[in-house]
Protein backbone atom coordinates (compact mmCIF):
# COMPACT_ATOMS: atom_id res chain seq x y z
CA UNK A 1 0.00 0.00 0.00
CA UNK A 2 2.82 2.44 0.58
CA UNK A 3 3.72 2.07 -2.49
CA UNK A 4 0.51 2.54 -4.32
CA UNK A 5 0.37 5.89 -2.59
CA UNK A 6 3.06 7.03 -4.48
CA UNK A 7 2.19 5.88 -8.02
CA UNK A 8 -0.96 8.49 -7.51
CA UNK A 9 1.55 11.40 -7.61
CA UNK A 10 4.14 11.04 -10.23
CA UNK A 11 6.45 13.91 -8.63
CA UNK A 12 6.51 11.94 -5.14
CA UNK A 13 6.59 8.36 -6.76
CA UNK A 14 9.81 10.15 -8.92
CA UNK A 15 11.19 10.57 -5.41
CA UNK A 16 10.56 7.63 -3.80
CA UNK A 17 12.90 5.99 -6.43
CA UNK A 18 15.31 8.69 -6.25
CA UNK A 19 14.26 10.09 -9.73
CA UNK A 20 15.46 13.76 -9.22
CA UNK A 21 18.58 15.84 -10.55
CA UNK A 22 20.92 15.42 -7.36
CA UNK A 23 20.84 18.58 -4.78
CA UNK A 24 23.73 18.40 -3.63
CA UNK A 25 26.44 19.66 -6.33
CA UNK A 26 24.51 18.18 -9.33
CA UNK A 27 26.89 18.45 -12.10
CA UNK A 28 29.72 17.10 -10.06
CA UNK A 29 27.78 13.76 -9.17
CA UNK A 30 26.59 13.12 -12.52
CA UNK A 31 30.26 13.42 -13.65
CA UNK A 32 30.96 10.89 -10.66
CA UNK A 33 28.40 8.65 -11.61
CA UNK A 34 29.68 8.82 -15.79
CA UNK A 35 33.98 9.06 -14.75
CA UNK A 36 33.13 5.78 -12.23
CA UNK A 37 30.98 4.38 -15.54
CA UNK A 38 33.83 4.76 -17.73
CA UNK A 39 36.73 3.85 -15.13
CA UNK A 40 34.52 0.28 -14.69
CA UNK A 41 34.21 -0.30 -18.81
CA UNK A 42 37.83 0.04 -18.69
CA UNK A 43 38.62 -2.23 -15.52
CA UNK A 44 35.99 -4.92 -17.24
CA UNK A 45 38.71 -5.51 -20.29
CA UNK A 46 42.21 -4.57 -18.17
CA UNK A 47 42.11 -6.20 -15.27
CA UNK A 48 41.68 -9.29 -16.95
CA UNK A 49 45.42 -8.61 -18.96
CA UNK A 50 42.95 -7.12 -22.00
CA UNK A 51 43.06 -4.55 -23.92
CA UNK A 52 40.23 -2.33 -24.18
CA UNK A 53 38.32 -2.68 -27.69
CA UNK A 54 36.86 1.11 -29.66
CA UNK A 55 33.23 0.92 -28.36
CA UNK A 56 30.04 0.82 -30.57
CA UNK A 57 26.75 1.52 -31.04
CA UNK A 58 25.62 -1.35 -32.84
CA UNK A 59 21.36 -2.43 -32.65
CA UNK A 60 21.33 -3.59 -28.76
CA UNK A 61 22.62 0.00 -27.07
CA UNK A 62 19.10 0.78 -26.93
CA UNK A 63 18.27 -2.12 -24.84
CA UNK A 64 22.41 -2.11 -22.93
CA UNK A 65 21.09 1.60 -21.79
CA UNK A 66 17.50 -0.15 -21.02
CA UNK A 67 18.66 -2.84 -18.77
CA UNK A 68 21.18 -0.65 -16.59
CA UNK A 69 18.05 1.72 -15.74
CA UNK A 70 16.10 -0.35 -14.97
CA UNK A 71 18.35 -2.06 -12.92
CA UNK A 72 19.21 1.18 -10.61
CA UNK A 73 15.51 2.11 -10.60
CA UNK A 74 14.89 -1.46 -9.09
CA UNK A 75 17.99 -1.52 -6.55
CA UNK A 76 19.52 2.43 -5.61
CA UNK A 77 15.77 3.26 -5.81
CA UNK A 78 12.73 1.24 -4.77
CA UNK A 79 14.99 -1.33 -2.90
CA UNK A 80 17.30 1.41 -1.70
CA UNK A 81 14.70 3.27 -0.42
CA UNK A 82 12.94 0.77 1.27
CA UNK A 83 15.57 -0.62 2.90
CA UNK A 84 16.75 3.55 3.83
CA UNK A 85 15.06 3.17 7.34
CA UNK A 86 17.85 1.24 8.49
CA UNK A 87 20.15 3.63 7.83
CA UNK A 88 22.47 4.17 4.74
CA UNK A 89 24.76 1.62 5.16
CA UNK A 90 22.24 -1.01 5.68
CA UNK A 91 20.35 0.45 2.39
CA UNK A 92 23.40 0.29 0.48
CA UNK A 93 24.50 -3.39 1.46
CA UNK A 94 21.14 -4.81 1.25
CA UNK A 95 20.36 -3.74 -2.12
CA UNK A 96 23.55 -4.71 -3.47
CA UNK A 97 23.39 -8.14 -2.19
CA UNK A 98 19.97 -8.05 -4.00
CA UNK A 99 21.17 -6.86 -7.19
CA UNK A 100 24.16 -9.64 -6.78
CA UNK A 101 21.47 -12.10 -6.18
CA UNK A 102 19.30 -11.28 -9.10
CA UNK A 103 22.81 -11.54 -11.40
CA UNK A 104 23.77 -14.91 -10.26
CA UNK A 105 20.46 -16.07 -10.70
CA UNK A 106 20.63 -14.54 -14.36
CA UNK A 107 24.10 -16.03 -15.21
CA UNK A 108 24.03 -19.64 -12.85
CA UNK A 109 22.65 -21.72 -15.77
CA UNK A 110 25.85 -20.93 -18.27
CA UNK A 111 28.73 -23.41 -16.95
CA UNK A 112 30.80 -21.38 -18.87
CA UNK A 113 30.59 -18.21 -16.44
CA UNK A 114 32.74 -17.99 -13.24
CA UNK A 115 30.16 -16.96 -10.61
CA UNK A 116 32.77 -16.24 -7.45
CA UNK A 117 34.06 -13.48 -9.86
CA UNK A 118 30.68 -12.33 -10.95
CA UNK A 119 29.60 -11.67 -7.36
CA UNK A 120 32.69 -10.08 -6.01
CA UNK A 121 32.79 -7.49 -8.98
CA UNK A 122 29.10 -7.29 -8.89
CA UNK A 123 28.59 -6.68 -4.86
CA UNK A 124 31.85 -3.78 -4.92
CA UNK A 125 30.05 -2.57 -8.18
CA UNK A 126 26.94 -2.21 -6.25
CA UNK A 127 28.41 -0.70 -2.93
CA UNK A 128 29.84 2.10 -5.61
CA UNK A 129 26.57 2.97 -7.11
CA UNK A 130 25.01 2.84 -3.61
CA UNK A 131 27.60 5.18 -2.26
CA UNK A 132 26.47 7.46 -5.07
CA UNK A 133 23.26 7.05 -4.24
CA UNK A 134 23.60 7.99 -0.48
CA UNK A 135 26.14 10.81 -1.21
CA UNK A 136 24.20 12.50 -3.92
CA UNK A 137 21.08 12.15 -2.65
CA UNK A 138 19.56 10.68 -6.34
CA UNK A 139 19.56 7.83 -7.90
CA UNK A 140 20.49 9.53 -11.56
CA UNK A 141 24.60 8.99 -10.73
CA UNK A 142 24.48 5.84 -10.05
CA UNK A 143 22.00 4.99 -13.34
CA UNK A 144 24.82 7.18 -15.41
CA UNK A 145 27.12 4.85 -14.15
CA UNK A 146 25.30 1.72 -15.14
CA UNK A 147 24.01 2.85 -18.31
CA UNK A 148 27.65 3.96 -19.42
CA UNK A 149 28.99 0.91 -18.60
CA UNK A 150 26.63 -1.51 -19.74
CA UNK A 151 26.40 0.61 -23.31
CA UNK A 152 29.80 0.60 -23.45
CA UNK A 153 30.58 -3.02 -22.92
CA UNK A 154 27.47 -4.34 -24.64
CA UNK A 155 26.04 -1.43 -27.11
CA UNK A 156 28.18 -2.36 -29.96
CA UNK A 157 26.63 -5.68 -30.00
CA UNK A 158 23.78 -6.59 -33.08
CA UNK A 159 22.44 -8.93 -29.97
CA UNK A 160 22.71 -9.15 -26.39
CA UNK A 161 24.16 -11.63 -24.71
CA UNK A 162 21.71 -14.63 -24.24
CA UNK A 163 21.25 -14.05 -20.64
CA UNK A 164 19.69 -10.94 -20.83
CA UNK A 165 16.59 -12.43 -22.41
Amino acid sequence: WRMARYVANLREGLDFFGVHFPERSGILWMAVGLGTGIMAWAGFYLLPGGVLPVPGIGFFALSAFAVGLVEELVYRGLLYQMWQPGGPVVAILLSSVAHTAYKLALLAPYPSVDLLPVAGWTLVAGVVLGALRHFSGSVLPAAANHVVFDVLVYGGAAAGPDWVW
